[in-house]
């Protein structure tokens, strides 16, 4: 994977994460903006980070801790 990818996938992570958190600002709802852009920027950096490790690193339970501790959150 290239920087630009790189780059690339954390930029989508933190809009999408963005929209997902305007929309729960707008309803008034706890985790708001913030929240959850920084939450969506750290799961896509793990994910992403985890593509990069040639060797040693299994990229799909990396991915299923991610997805373990948004669910905790979310909680």
């Amino acid at each position: 994977m290239s920087e630009r990818d790189f780059f690339i996938r954390i930029g989508v992570g933190i809009l999408l994460g963005s929209a997902v958190g305007i929309e729960r600002q707008w309803r008034q709802r706890m985790a708001g903006l913030r929240t959850n852009a920084l939450v969506s920027a750290g799961a896509s950096l793990f994910v992403s980070l985890s593509q990069m490790i040639p060797t040693g690193g299994d990229q799909s339970r990396i991915a299923s801790y991610v997805v373990s501790g948004i669910r905790f959150l979310g909680a």
